[in-house]
């Protein structure tokens, strides 16, 4: 069955962080151990002191801290500034939380932080992320 949770965006620092979402919307379903998570947040974040990498929180069980046990999934971002070069982007979670993460061919991966938003301009991310309990 389909159940609901509710995605919420933050930073580790978050400072004095406000966001307002037209959308904020998760759901997920499991198999067994596995959880397939989905969610759509179209949001905007006010901020002057937020810092660090971004993490969406509210995931409904924590993943398998097992040595190996990455999760991860895909995304449609929009409205959030890349790194230079940057053009590809992987989800990957970490107890209870989401972070984003970018990738460029033959580099080095980088995590989405406050720096690769812009105060007061829309963003969304709608994604799907699996990953086991």
């Amino acid at each position: 069955a389909y159940t609901s949770w509710t995605p919420v965006i933050t930073f580790v620092t978050p400072g004095d962080l406000s966001v307002a979402y037209a959308t904020q919307v998760g759901g997920y379903v499991t198999v067994g151990n596995l959880y397939v998570v989905s969610f759509n947040l179209v949001f905007t974040p006010t901020f002057t002191t937020a810092s660090g990498n971004l993490t969406i929180t509210g995931l409904p069980v924590t993943s398998n801290a097992a040595t190996g046990n990455i999760a991860a999934g895909s995304c449609y971002t929009s409205g959030m500034v890349w790194p230079v070069g940057y053009t590809s982007l992987a989800i990957n979670a970490g107890t209870s939380l989401i972070g984003l993460v970018g990738s460029i061919t033959a580099g080095n991966a980088t995590n989405f932080a406050a720096n690769n938003f812009t105060t007061g301009v829309a963003a969304t991310i709608i994604g799907t992320i699996t990953y086991l309990i």
